[in-house]
């Protein structure tokens, strides 16, 4: 008996470690999603003349673009009443996947769009695929270094744990 618990113990410690170490890599999963739609986004603004809710419209039917919750979140057409700006926040703002510093590059991004010529919104797409892809390589840093840590610490937890109940 005293052993299933010590090894039920190790597999809780295990599974805890393992949950935080899948949280880090999510994400580092998002934000690798969100560099992907600021080059779709490049390339569409670019080669099509089309407004802003339709060119979300076709992002959002992406299949590389799916996991991008706030994306969904802006309507498909456009209402005179409807400030797009104010709808990017509320869409980026509600995002639950987002980290404090993807969400603000978001928002500032959302500021600009649609509100210049083509060169202007691109220089911008441009700058926040800078900001998003330095994080992005924290985000793998950091997910190398502490996912394994995590993931050990976990097992190494439920050992002491087990050890406390033997």
């Amino acid at each position: 008996m005293r052993i299933m618990i010590f090894c039920f113990t190790i597999l809780i410690g295990a599974l805890v470690g393992y949950a935080a170490s899948d949280e880090i890599r999510h994400r580092r999963d998002y934000i690798r999603c969100i560099a992907v739609f600021l080059n779709e986004l490049k390339v569409q603004i670019r080669y099509f003349g089309i407004d802003l809710f339709e060119l979300f419209k076709r992002l959002s039917s992406s299949k590389s673009l799916e996991h991008l919750s706030f994306l969904s979140a802006i309507p498909n057409e456009f209402s005179p009443y409807d400030d797009f700006g104010t709808l990017w926040n509320k869409a980026v703002t509600e995002d639950s996947s987002l980290d404090t510093e993807s969400r603000d590059i978001l928002i500032e991004l959302g500021d600009f769009l649609g509100k210049s010529d083509v060169d202007g919104q691109i220089s911008i797409i441009d700058a926040a695929s800078i900001r998003i892809n330095a994080l992005e390589r924290r985000t793998d840093e950091e997910y190398f270094q502490r996912s394994r840590l995590y993931r050990i610490l976990g097992i190494l937890f439920g050992i002491m744990t087990g050890l406390i109940f033997i």
